[in-house]
């Protein structure tokens, strides 16, 4: 992979024809790649801060039938497709190490991809992810405010708005710069969802073998590990949390005071410093003396 100093909309097409899009940021030698959770796209991210994008090429994805990327033909989405996916954009850009991040969903196929590439992953960082299923009540409530959201917007505003309602704690540039790149101008006028509506077949039936599979890989995991949860989150509970921490002997943990389920755009600035601790310094007794340089 030859990094860019430029911000660039990447297109890698699947051997199925489906178009997965990349959104690459920064000039760095190393390369850091995102996965976005369910029903989102790459700008739930938020906006990099230069200390990562100095030091890292970052690469976010936007998952089939997400954001950007082509619906796949079939409506047919399976967690392992996804990470089919990923596994072919890291070999078509040539990328050798990297460290990878994944929210939710996107932490499950990070995970995935780690314990395949143990070789070229430097560090893992799985958001809000447990191994255990979402309660039935709380996927419930998640499919509900999914569905809820495909309908015709007069504005992007009126979206954004729509979103503010389902999301109270979220940043409001954070939440803005999402809720921007997440419609598009429908033909019959408006805006409507770029998402693809059928991919909540993912969670159709029981995935009791996956986390199965994924609570033994994680055993065997030999790269750094740094887990992720917001401080309110009705996701993903403190225990599950702790699981993965006691499952990979090393692993840091770290809590986002005030942000729920989707930390990076609830408490933007925090979770960007956590991430900077993890990914840039290599000494903890670094972090507070680098933070305050930043004051």
């Amino acid at each position: 992979m030859t990094p860019s100093s430029l911000p660039q909309r990447l297109t890698i097409n699947m051997a199925d024809g489906c178009d997965i899009k990349v959104l690459q940021a920064g000039h760095g030698r190393d390369a850091l790649i995102l996965l976005h959770g369910f029903g989102e796209n790459s700008y739930a991210w938020g906006e990099p801060p230069p200390e990562l994008t100095s030091a890292y090429t970052i690469l976010a994805v936007d998952l089939r039938g997400h954001g950007d990327s082509s619906w796949d033909s079939s409506g047919n989405y399976h967690f392992d497709k996804f990470v089919a996916d990923v596994a072919a954009v890291i070999d078509r850009l040539n990328i050798g190490h990297f460290a990878i991040a994944g929210h939710s969903l996107g932490a499950g196929i990070a995970l995935e991809i780690a314990v395949r590439r143990q070789r070229q992953v430097t560090k893992l960082i799985l958001v809000e992810f447990g191994l255990d299923a979402i309660d039935d009540d709380v996927m419930a409530f998640t499919l509900e405010q999914f569905n809820s959201q495909f309908r015709i917007y007069a504005s992007v505003p009126e979206y954004t708005q729509f979103l503010e309602t389902q999301r109270p704690l979220a940043d409001r540039s954070a939440l803005l710069r999402y809720s921007s790149n997440s419609v598009r101008r429908a033909s019959a006028g408006g805006y409507e969802m770029k998402c693809d509506p059928a991919v909540q077949n993912l969670y159709r039936g029981t995935h009791a073998e996956r986390f199965q599979r994924q609570r033994a890989d994680i055993t065997q995991l030999s790269s750094p590990l740094l887990v992720v949860r917001g401080s309110g989150s009705a996701i993903v509970k403190p225990a599950a949390a702790r699981e993965l921490g006691r499952l990979v002997p090393g692993a840091q943990m770290a809590v986002v005071p005030g942000a729920g389920h989707a930390v990076m755009m609830d408490r933007p600035k925090a979770f960007n410093e956590t991430m900077f601790r993890y990914l840039l310094i290599p000494d903890a007794r670094q972090v507070a003396s680098a933070l305050a340089g930043r004051k």
